[in-house]
């Protein structure tokens, strides 16, 4: 199912697909904040070094940011070219867009820090974020790297 089909929940209705929309330049100041409050800098620090670590083709640069329409969010490298993830922990080697891979690092960045700050907003960003991974075209892999 791709990221523009409809969703069937688990008791038969259907419901909108989560989608995504780049976040406008004149947005972009505050727009962690927002999402995170006084942990946004945690945050990207967290997602900085989740891609670091899997990824040797990460060497830095510009982020875009998307918020979702489930009120979500995410960040991926501004980049076409796929990057190589190599997860130490769960065996995954594959290679995913730069989309797909900012995906991942959100992901683990969110899940690592709703356990270690105990923190609401954090764990339901990190459902909102899996609400809309879970229809994405690299899905599949994306639940494998983040197993």
């Amino acid at each position: 199912m791709d990221s523009n089909s409809m969703a069937q929940s688990c008791v038969g209705e259907v419901v909108s697909p989560v989608v995504a929309a780049l976040v406008a330049d004149d947005e972009r100041d505050h727009f962690l904040y927002r999402q995170m409050g006084q942990h946004f800098v945690l945050f990207e620090h967290a997602v900085f070094s989740a891609l670091a670590q899997a990824s040797e083709d990460y060497t830095g640069g510009s982020w875009d940011f998307f918020i979702l329409s489930n009120g979500g969010f995410y960040m991926s490298p501004c980049s076409d070219l796929p990057l190589r993830l190599c997860c130490v922990g769960n065996g995954f080697d594959g290679v995913l867009s730069a989309d797909a891979a900012g995906i991942y690092a959100c992901a683990m960045a969110l899940s690592h820090l709703s356990f270690r700050l105990h923190d609401d907003n954090t764990s339901n960003k990190f459902h909102l974020l899996r609400d809309f991974y879970a229809h994405h075209p690299e899905a599949t892999a994306l639940f494998r790297a983040l197993d």
